[in-house]
């Protein structure tokens, strides 16, 4: 069982405040004691808390350490400073490890043991002597049990005194024990909340907030909160902190008795109750917590009597409710902090830590597994962080899986329920919870609540008004009862499981719920129908903002928006939508959202003779939009018959602007596929009708498109041009995101002519641009395009960062093809680092990924750089096998550009396989050959060289007067003759026509 060790200086911010320049030459000396005295008996320091240590002993000399300190402290002549007194806290017991710290209640109760200690003294718990022994002359002072400031129950402590420590006697210590209050003792750490404790104690000790009241949703810890703060703040109370603790009353004529009971004052006289109360509080400095005031609230007046009369009186209040007082200081509390996502720290979150704490209490051995610790982290965003509800979900662990609590929680608020019987039967469930605040509400209250459930999440207070009828008094009364929240940037919500329960109440009201599930569905086709043009452009960066925060919303509305099949509120939302959805890489879904649309609008198109549907142009559009989504995410086929669909449909109606937009469409596919003279005619086609339509946006991409096509055929000048006409379009019309296309793909053109520095530069302007305006796909590929500057810049670790970067996006979004091209150049940065295992794998899984995209080129090229990869590592036998199948798919699918490439790779296996003069050929062939790729010819030029210095001149020259007039078919059979595998020149040009 490990020991913890944690110390500090008493009084350090006053000899901070006094000694500035003397504290800060001390504390070097105090550091160097204390951390060499930890290591030196065998201790681990785990973290430097300013003016303190957090130590662990797995073994070791723990007390020993302690002892050790206080005598070196001690024997140092501190100068100016006077006397520095260290207080060293020793507690053992078994605590979470992550990484290099260490996290649970032991920690916190060593810590608040330290907190209870004087300067110069050592404790220590009952726990360390069952796995320490005393050293020689130590002995051990039993304080008797105490109650900490972390309300937990009663600790054994004892004083450790040795001769060799200056000190002997210390005052009684400063525990709870030792002041007036009535605080109870707490069943549950306290976790989390450091910054609102913080925040409530700063409160507290301004002489100006003598009434603090702490506002939130039942269960969400307000009481906890309180009684800690109360806790920690107790020595400046000197007679009394008090609970008063007011759920059980049902009148306020019982809130004066409640208050003196207990504070233990007895009514002297038959005079007013509350004058004698008022009297007696005149003269004390004490703080009183009144708990669960919402019941009450028409008698806060009290309140307001008590802090006349007693001016060194201050309260807290626990409240779902405001007071609405003069002098009154508020505090809203939310639910613990949970994981919003995916988080690979998910234990740092306390809300997680609260549900490990209260399943261990149930299944002491419970170590979740990752996956498990993704259903808790759904858990506790289900329950919005809300204690109560996690509590009320971890004590199913008894008798289900994560999985089922979790499913359970989704479908069913009456799961969160509980039968301890020392739970306050409002706390028995989260419906109980939420009864009781909806019984508190007024009519029109109660229809708000539940007709704003229709929003998944935030909700703007212009949304709320048209939607749900809502004025601001209304909305403002919510907050005040802690039923709603709003955020700092005006947005409201309703917490998770409430919206729930509020969804319940709505349903029970078939009428005002259809009738705002209409105004949800007909506000947001509205709103993205809006936006669309705008969020194109990128012209504002407010726009995109709006998008974020309503982007649950607009998905919910969306999917109720085609699951009704509404063809108004379809096409109106359509073009918005698609563009939100692109930009955040929604592929797989917004495929599967316009599947469901196709399948319900294709029931109900009249058929005519032979069968054939008689589609409409709204039709058209969708299968254009589900195109575009179906080949990014690599189902090219697929996309090219709906494609041709649409074509048929708009040429049917003479709709040209969709005539333009299927050819830009099948351009981009034909691009995916390698077809790059195809694609280049569709892109005319597409810019013939945007100049008839004058549409300079569509102009501007056009330009944009064709350049792609040049840049990839390395036709760099022509590339250059055509990027600088799109640019110069989209920069008149205000098109920043034309712009930014234009800027990312001149860059890429100076990358390839060898101007590296300024295509970095400009690629990292485009990021900070994509990252801006939140264009997932663009972002990955521009950190992508960024990695291959870092590359040819030999910045290989960086490269090999945002090549990661780019990856875990396009992985995350499903864009196969972005995935494929992420492995490729992972594959080369592993393959320059020499990690050859690594790139094989990630070549590999190119490779597979694409087979199944049919994409026989990328299939081709992944096979040559296996072979690359085995030629490096000298397994020859696999670089052959690998290097014969990539020239088998060259031939049979006519990659003509690609022979250059295999030629040079058969060169070197030769060179170190001991056949250097067909080797020699071989590169001889590639150097005569033009070819653009700088890369390639240094590569050639190099192996070249290092062959002429081991074969004769003779033989040389004849090479080069060959390959001068021989064909590649020639070299690929010596080579085939010389390996012993067959080759077959002509059945794929044959199979291909």
């Amino acid at each position: 069982m490990p020991v913890f060790f944690f110390s500090d200086i008493e009084g350090s911010t006053r000899k901070w405040e006094q000694y500035k320049e003397g504290m800060s030459k001390a504390l070097i000396i105090h550091d160097e004691i204390i951390k060499r005295n930890i290591e030196v008996n065998g201790g681990k320091v785990i973290k430097h808390t300013g003016d303190g240590f957090f130590a662990c002993f797995e073994q070791g000399k723990p007390i020993k350490c302690a002892i050790d300190i206080q005598k070196e402290i001690a024997s140092i002549d501190w100068g100016e400073i006077g006397e520095l007194r260290v207080r060293i806290a020793l507690n053992a017991g078994y605590a979470e490890k992550r990484k290099d710290d260490y996290f649970g209640p032991v920690i916190n109760r060593t810590a608040r043991i330290l907190s209870a200690a004087w300067g110069g003294q050592i404790l220590l718990t009952p726990e360390v002597m069952n796995v320490c022994e005393l050293p020689p002359d130590a002995k051990l002072k039993d304080l008797g049990r105490h109650m900490l400031k972390d309300l937990g129950e009663p600790q054994l402590i004892y004083c450790l005194l040795s001769p060799d420590q200056p000190l002997q006697e210390f005052p009684p210590i400063r525990s709870l024990t030792a002041y007036i209050h009535n605080l109870p003792v707490q069943t549950t750490p306290f976790l989390g909340r450091e910054k609102e404790l913080l925040e409530i104690e700063h409160l507290l000790q301004m002489p100006e907030c003598r009434l603090l009241t702490i506002i939130g949703p039942g269960g969400i810890g307000k009481s906890r909160l309180a009684l800690q703060a109360a806790a920690d703040m107790i020595e400046i109370f000197p007679q009394g902190v008090f609970l008063i603790s007011l759920a059980p009353l049902n009148s306020v004529q019982f809130l004066i008795s409640a208050i003196a009971d207990q504070i233990k004052f007895s009514f002297y006289s038959r005079h007013d109750p509350k004058e004698q109360l008022l009297n007696y509080l005149s003269e004390k400095k004490i703080l009183l917590i009144l708990d669960n005031f919402e019941h009450i609230i028409e008698g806060a007046s009290i309140i307001t009597e008590i802090l006349k009369h007693a001016p060194q009186v201050k309260i807290i209040v626990t409240s779902r409710e405001m007071l609405n007082l003069q002098g009154e200081w508020l505090h809203q509390v939310q639910g613990l902090e949970f994981p919003a996502g995916e988080k690979v720290d998910i234990g740092d979150f306390s809300a997680v830590q609260l549900f490990l704490h209260s399943a261990r209490r149930i299944k002491t051995d419970f170590t979740p597994s990752g996956k498990e610790m993704g259903y808790i982290v759904r858990i506790c965003q289900l329950v919005s962080g809300i204690p109560l509800g996690i509590e009320l979900a971890s004590s199913w662990l008894r008798i289900l899986s994560l999985e089922e609590i979790t499913k359970e929680i989704e479908k069913n608020l009456d799961f969160l329920t509980s039968k301890m019987r020392d739970l306050p039967e409002r706390h028995h469930s989260m419906r109980a919870v939420f009864e009781y605040s909806w019984n508190l509400l007024n009519a029109s209250e109660k229809e708000l609540l539940a007709r704003l459930s229709v929003f998944p999440r935030k909700f703007s207070r212009a949304a709320a008004e048209k939607i749900a009828g809502a004025t601001l008094p209304l909305l403002t009364s919510l907050i005040d009862k802690s039923l709603l929240l709003r955020d700092s940037s005006g947005y409201y919500e309703i917490i998770g499981v409430l919206r729930q329960y509020a969804g319940e109440k709505l349903r029970t009201m078939p009428e005002v719920e259809q009738q705002t599930t209409n105004l949800f569905y007909e506000f947001y086709a509205e709103f993205v129908d809006r936006i669309k043009e705008d969020f194109q452009s990128a012209q504002d960066v407010s726009i995109v903002t709006e998008v974020k925060n309503e982007l649950d919303n607009i998905r919910t509305a969306w999917s109720g928006i085609v699951e009704k099949g509404d063809e108004k509120l379809i096409e109106k939302s359509l073009m918005g939508i698609f563009l939100i959805y692109d930009s955040n890489g929604w592929l797989k879904e917004g495929a599967e959202s316009l599947q469901r649309i196709i399948d319900r609008l294709g029931k109900k198109e009249k058929r005519v003779k032979h069968s054939k549907i008689i589609e409409n142009p709204l039709m058209g559009k969708i299968y254009n939009k589900q195109a575009t989504f179906l080949y990014q995410l690599g189902f090219y086929e697929d996309a090219i018959k709906l494609l041709n669909r649409s074509l048929e449909i708009a040429r049917k109606y003479k709709n040209k602007e969709d005539i333009g937009a299927c050819f830009n469409t099948l351009g981009n596919v034909l691009y995916m596929r390698s077809r790059f003279e195809e694609s280049r005619k569709m892109y005319n086609n597409w810019l013939e009708i945007a100049k008839e339509l004058n549409h300079d946006k569509q102009i501007a991409g056009a330009y944009n498109n064709l350049g792609v096509i040049s840049y990839v055929l390395e036709e760099f000048d022509e590339a250059k041009e055509l990027f600088e006409k799109s640019k110069m379009i989209a920069e008149k019309i205000g098109y920043k995101k034309g712009v930014a296309f234009a800027n990312t793909n001149i860059a890429l053109v100076l990358h390839a002519t060898g101007n590296d520095k300024e295509a970095k530069k400009i690629f990292l302007e485009e990021l900070n641009f994509d990252q801006e305006f939140g264009d997932k796909i663009n972002v990955a590929n521009t950190l992508n395009n960024l990695g291959l500057v870092h590359k040819a810049l030999n910045e290989i670790d960086d490269a090999k960062e945002v090549f990661e970067q780019s990856l875990k996006i396009r992985q995350e979004i499903g864009d196969r093809m972005g995935i494929a091209t992420s492995l490729i150049n992972l594959g080369d940065v592993a393959f320059m680092q020499k990690r050859y295992k690594d790139a094989l794998t990630l070549f590999s899984e190119w490779q597979k990924i694409s087979q199944s995209l049919n994409d026989t080129s990328g299939e081709m090229k992944s096979y040559m750089n296996m072979g690359r990869v085995f030629i490096a590592a000298k397994d020859y036998e696999s670089a052959k096998k690998n290097l014969f199948k990539a020239v088998q798919m060259i031939l049979q699918n006519n990659y003509i550009e690609d022979l250059n490439d295999i030629m040079y790779l058969f060169a070197d296996l030769l060179s170190v396989t001991g056949n250097e003069t067909l080797a020699l050929k071989l590169i001889c062939f590639v150097l005569t050959h033009e070819t653009k790729d700088k890369n390639l010819l240094n590569m050639a030029h190099e192996l070249f060289n290092k062959l002429t210095e081991v074969l004769p001149a003779t033989e040389v020259a004849a090479a080069q007067e060959e390959a001068k007039s021989a064909a590649a078919e020639k070299y690929i059979k010596h080579i085939a003759t010389l390996f012993k595998e067959k080759i077959t020149f002509r059945a794929g040009k044959q199979k291909k026509k």
